[in-house]
Order: C-alpha cells, then structure tokens, then sequence
C-alpha cells in the first residue's frame, strides 16, 4: 500500500514537471511562430520588429504527468494524444492501460511542436549519442550495466 501511495504522489510530481514544460513548449513554440513571421515580413522588405517576451506565471504549482504510452488519434482538425503509464512488462488483454491525460490541438500547432521536438532530439542525440527505439536492441543481457 504505501508503494502504491508513493507511485502516486511521483505521479504527481511528474504531472506537475510535464505540463510546465508543456506550457514552456507551447510559450517557446508561439515564440517560434512569430519568428517565422518575423523572417517572412523580412524578405518582403519590412524592416525585422523585436520579438515579443511573454510572461509566464509559475508561482502555483501545476500537475505533472510522467507518461511512456502515447496514442495518436486524428480528425480532420485535429490532432489527439492520449497519455499513459504502461507499468505492464508484458501486454495483458485483460488489464487495459489507464489514460492519464489527453492533449487536443489543431494541426498548426503540432507542425509547431513537430519542428521543436525535431530540434530537441537534434540536440540530445548530439549530446548524448542516438535514441535507440528498438527495445530487443536496448536490452541489457543479465542485467548487468555497460
């Protein structure tokens, strides 16, 4: 019981973290938006405004939600993420995995956080070296580290 309440109190923990950095995401993707803006307004001859600053208020804390299950749902307008924990090791048809939480945006936005996400791995996979997917791949034999 109390591991269950401890599971429960990270999760919401990492609610908190993953939606501020939603937020961040979102902020800094409205950020990229209107520089895309700025550098089309640029060809055309106008002279480059400043970009604008948007404030953030982050003094309330904000639910946090670790997720390693992700399903795409699409409408003609939108995109659907529906966020999950897979605790299962091995899929079980008889134990669905719970949603957690559901992202709805239009399809601007998603190119907006495409491009983003495209240069974070960018940056991680130079840092850091690539991401495999593959988990067979991934797998350490015997359970013993590098």
């Amino acid at each position: 019981m109390e591991l269950i309440e401890r599971l429960e109190r990270a999760n919401k923990r990492w609610r908190v973290v993953c939606l501020c950095a939603v937020v961040a995401l979102i902020g800094a993707l409205s950020f990229t938006a209107y520089a895309f803006t700025q550098r089309e307004q640029e060809k055309g001859g106008q002279p480059p405004q400043p970009a604008p600053e948007f404030p953030m208020e982050t003094a309330k804390p904000l639910p946090v939600t670790y997720t390693n299950f992700v399903r795409v749902s699409v409408t003609p307008e939108e995109l659907i993420l529906d966020l999950a924990l897979n605790t299962q090791v091995t899929p079980d048809a008889k134990q669905p995995i719970q949603v957690t939480n559901r992202v709805v945006m239009n399809f601007f936005t998603v190119k907006r956080l495409s491009l983003a996400l495209q240069q974070v791995l960018q940056q991680h996979e130079a840092v850091y070296g690539p991401i495999e997917l593959d988990f067979q791949k991934r797998a350490v034999r015997g359970g013993k580290g590098p």
